[in-house]
């Protein structure tokens, strides 16, 4: 199965006072909360296990909106990141749910594109002919 983290973390100093009672990833940015934004994106690529990076403070507010993920026909998951220490802490913290996935082979990344891909050289001298 396809698996993927979502990070949704910060605080939302910018958006204050709006943030101080509710999460940002749960203010409304036309007509849904922006979490659904790139939940959605990501069952519309396939990918049905989902794991929720998210402050303490914010996430019961995300598993109270969000629950399991079974009304919409997904898993997730939800791990907390007790402070904003960078992207690099949260596939630290989302290690253990994404075993066996790889955005370079396995499940998410066809294995015969790996290695162009990773070939920075060849990847830009073929853009550049």
């Amino acid at each position: 199965m396809k698996k993927a983290i979502l990070l949704a973390g910060g605080a939302g100093t910018r958006l204050f006072p709006l943030t101080k009672i509710v999460c940002k990833q749960l203010l409304p940015i036309y007509d849904k909360p922006m979490v659904c934004y790139p939940l959605a994106t990501l069952m519309l690529g396939g990918l049905r296990d989902v794991l929720i990076i998210t402050t303490p403070k914010d996430l019961p507010m995300l598993r109270d909106y969000l629950g399991d993920g079974t009304q919409l026909g997904i898993r997730i998951e939800y791990a907390e990141q007790p402070k904003p220490e960078g992207i690099a802490q949260a596939f630290l913290i989302g290690a253990k749910f994404s075993m066996g996935n790889s955005i370079f082979t396995g499940t998410l990344w066809p294995s015969s594109a790996a290695p162009a891909f990773l070939d920075i050289k060849s990847a830009t001298r073929s853009a550049m002919a």
